[in-house]
């Protein structure tokens, strides 16, 4: 560039060399660890075409970061929080950075938020030279020079994100379908005609049938958009390609309603060779058979020597019992009200598709009780043996006790009175249990992912005790706290609300997988470090159908 002052005749020679000078190629993959949290690894690529060096790689992203790693000790990453940016850079000025034709790996961070199209900066170093003038360029000059730098060579990649508290599924779909179209359409992270079209039908079905409430065609055609995306990995889809939908995409799944099979009643608990014809008195199962009850009736059923009852209809038993093991099965269309259960078989069974009702305090001895639709118990409830399987609503007015392992709930488990997990007990929750008074921990409480617990009374977790906080976004709330045992946490966001006392036995063991678990509450002084208390904006728990508000928003 030449230049000169308007007050002289005097030419200046000089050299501008802006930032944007290299030639990058990124190429990005995205993992689950073990703790549930997302590893975003990057390699650069300056291609031989390049004028310069690559100095500096950044990424625009407004969600938080953590454990920046560089590829070696001639690289220095950071998070930007001012400017919404992580941006790796090379460390000593005597530092060549990625020559043309040259590549390094792996750029790397862990982040708790999805895949996303993000935007990436590289930029080679820009300087000036004018020899012949020792003040420089300045004026009018110096800001055309200042304008020939820019944030370097865009290139588009993956980044997180974290979906809006207020998005619908049917919003959160047409999200994924876009990151399909500009997968196929325009990054070309997805090479193969027929897939891409596949894809879109497939979200496009998955859309129609959310609509129509069919939420069992809704989970099956998800199931096979995943299965085409896991098939096509490292073929058709790039690494971007197949992160970009296969987390989404498992994102959704995950959030989708509970499916519910309408043909299982009709092809399993309806039809049999010998129908009860009785309305009263007592139904006599035996000799292994299965029967089917498609009309009202009130009575009692009695196993003689084991089978089948399978309720399609209105019915009220007094009394369940018999000499053998038995299974009632309720169909979706049943509605039953069940008086006394006795279960003194490991392999007798309650699996209830439609409405139960246990008018009594209940007891599961030997046998298990599932729950895939609406079920209430009157009284309370007591494990001795079996198993408690809830996958619907399950609502039970007094105190539950729990006694063994095996106990699990995908669905909304509530209870009136105190919930209590003694000494040999496990409860393993993927979705919410509600205690309106206490929850007593002598055993296993594991909360996983997007687990949400609350206590209306105290959480207590005895010296035996433990709660397991297993996978990102799962919250426990309570009136208050007392630990005395031990909690385990493994993934990121996980949450502790108290909101009164939280008495904190120093000798508690706490064990994390390097990352914090928040607590949210008053008075929350003396805790260890592993416990992290949260202020504004330092954690989100986006609402969903097992957490209605979640935290933060």
């Amino acid at each position: 560039m030449d230049y000169r002052y308007k007050d002289s005749l005097d030419i200046f020679k000089g050299t501008i060399m802006p930032n944007n000078n290299v030639n990058p190629e990124v190429t990005a993959t995205v993992t689950l660890n073990e703790s549930a949290l997302y590893q975003y690894e990057y390699k650069l690529k300056n291609d031989a075409s390049a004028l310069q060096p690559l100095l500096r790689f950044s990424l625009i992203s407004k969600e938080l970061m953590y454990d920046i790693q560089s590829p070696n000790e001639l690289w220095l990453g950071l998070y930007a929080d001012r400017i919404g940016r992580v941006v790796w850079s090379k460390s000593r000025a005597s530092i060549l950075g990625i020559i043309p034709g040259d590549s390094s790996s792996t750029f790397s961070y862990i982040s708790s938020h999805l895949p996303k199209i993000a935007i990436s900066f590289s930029e080679n170093s820009s300087w000036i030279s004018f020899p012949n003038e020792k003040r420089g360029p300045f004026g009018k000059l110096d800001s055309i020079i200042d304008s020939l730098n820019t944030n370097g060579v865009k290139k588009l990649t993956l980044g997180p994100w974290l979906p809006d508290s207020t998005m619908s599924l049917e919003a959160f779909i047409d999200t994924l379908e876009t990151f399909r179209f500009r997968s196929c359409e325009e990054l070309d992270w997805a090479t193969n005609t027929t897939v891409c079209g596949t894809l879109e039908d497939q979200l496009s079905d998955v859309k129609a049938s959310l609509s129509t409430g069919d939420s069992l065609s809704v989970a099956n055609t998800l199931q096979d958009f995943l299965e085409l995306v896991e098939a096509e990995k490292d073929q058709s889809l790039t690494s971007e390609g197949y992160a970009l939908l296969y987390f989404n995409g498992k994102y959704l799944a995950d959030r989708l309603p509970e499916p519910q099979d309408s043909g299982v009643g009709s092809d399993i608990t309806c039809g049999c060779d010998n129908p009860v014809t009785q309305t009263s008195g007592t139904i006599a199962i035996q000799n292994g058979e299965t029967r089917c009850l498609n009309q009202t009736f009130s009575g009692s059923v009695f196993f003689q020597s084991g089978g089948t009852l399978n309720v399609c209809s209105t019915a009220t038993f007094q009394n369940v019992s018999g000499n053998q093991p038995g299974i009632i099965q309720v169909n979706e269309t049943g509605d039953v009200s069940v008086g006394n259960w006795n279960n003194n078989y490991s392999q007798d069974g309650f699996t209830n598709w439609g409405t139960t009702t246990f008018s009594n305090w209940t007891t599961i001895n030997q046998g298990t009780l599932t729950n895939n639709g609406t079920m209430s118990i009157g009284g309370g409830l007591n494990q001795n043996n079996g198993p408690l399987i809830n996958n619907g609503a399950l609502t039970v007015t007094n105190s539950v006790n729990l006694n063994k392992t095996g106990n699990q709930n995908t669905g909304e488990f509530t209870v009136g009175g105190t919930l209590t997990l003694n000494s040999n007990a496990e409860l393993s929750n993927t979705c919410r249990v509600e205690a309106s008074q206490q929850l007593m921990v002598n055993g296993t409480l594991i909360n996983q992912e997007g687990g949400f617990i609350s206590s209306g009374g105290q959480l207590t977790i005895n010296s035996n005790g433990q709660l397991v906080m297993n996978g990102a976004n799962a919250m426990v709330t309570a009136g208050q706290i007392m630990l005395n045992g031990a909690i385990s946490v493994a993934g990121q966001s996980n949450l502790l609300q108290v909101l009164g006392s939280f008495n904190y036995n120093s000798g508690s063991a706490i064990t994390t997988t390097g990352v914090p678990l928040f607590v949210d509450g008053v008075n929350l002084t003396g805790l260890p470090a592993e416990f992290q208390v949260t202020a504004a904006g330092t954690l989100n728990i986006p609402p969903s159908t097992c957490n209605p508000n979640g935290f933060g928003n």
